[in-house]
């Protein structure tokens, strides 16, 4: 079985080939949010580097964010139209997943936190321990104020499952990393930060990860976490023309980003 995976959510585009859960090829670009002008042109590049065609293709793997909104709407628009088009199952996998998939430490003490920044403080958080050869979630995602989630999720889950060794993996670290000094300071245990261009998202590990089938590409929704700024500020301009009961989603009213 030869599968494709796809990952748009930051601004590296992560691609990657498999045949049989044995990675083939992979490549991550770093493009600046590029994504809709280069996405099929390196996918093509990618399938005949193999010397594979597009139909020898059984499986698509997408990474459902969270992180870049537009990022996520162009994987999400790609992915829907090749399942459709070439009759191919659909998985999606979580992006976070895939960045904390690069750190492998079996040690049950040992855990792996992919941090995303979202600017203003603010997150996209995950936590990850390997088990049995496997990543496996330990605590939700989504998008936190970040010393928020430190104090109220971070450090009730350290401390309560008495874990020994944090990895950081965070793609600018920036803001983040006196928050993380002040509010671990107290804590008996070591980290270790992995940040910028060796934190970014990679595919090598797929088949490590948690993945969902998709029974219905048509339907598929990225994981965006929160409102992207442009919702945000039509939500606040129609709550004062209309009030809240009243307000429409931004996103309906918007067409998908064209990868023709």
């Amino acid at each position: 079985m030869k599968s494709l995976a796809v990952d748009t959510s930051t601004n590296a585009l992560s691609l990657a080939l498999f045949q049989d859960d044995q990675l083939v090829l992979d490549q991550t670009y770093q493009l600046s949010k590029q994504h809709g002008q280069t996405l099929i042109p390196l996918v093509n590049q990618l399938i005949k580097n193999a010397g594979w065609s597009h139909e020898s293709i059984n499986v698509l793997y997408i990474g459902r964010g969270p992180g870049s909104y537009t990022g996520m709407r162009i994987g999400a628009t790609f992915a829907k139209t090749w399942a459709v088009a070439k009759s191919v199952q659909l998985y999606s996998f979580s992006s976070l997943a895939a960045m904390a998939s690069q750190i492998i430490d079996n040690d049950a003490q040992a855990l792996v936190l992919p941090i995303m920044n979202a600017r203003r403080q603010s997150v996209y958080a995950g936590a990850y321990i390997w088990r049995d050869g496997y990543l496996q979630s330990m605590l939700e995602e989504g998008h936190f104020d970040f010393e928020c989630w430190l104090k109220d999720q971070l450090l009730p889950l350290v401390n309560g499952k008495g874990y020994r060794r944090i990895y950081w993996v965070i793609d600018q670290a920036g803001d983040l990393i006196p928050l993380i000094y002040e509010h671990l300071k107290d804590w008996d245990g070591t980290y270790q930060i992995i940040e910028g261009s060796s934190a970014l998202v990679t595919l090598q590990r797929l088949p490590f990860l948690p993945t969902s089938l998709v029974s219905d590409p048509n339907l598929f929704v990225p994981f965006y976490a929160h409102e992207s700024l442009a919702e945000q500020e039509w939500a606040q301009k129609r709550s004062v023309e209309l009030g809240a009961s009243e307000q429409e989603s931004y996103v309906e009213q918007t067409d998908e980003t064209d990868l023709s």
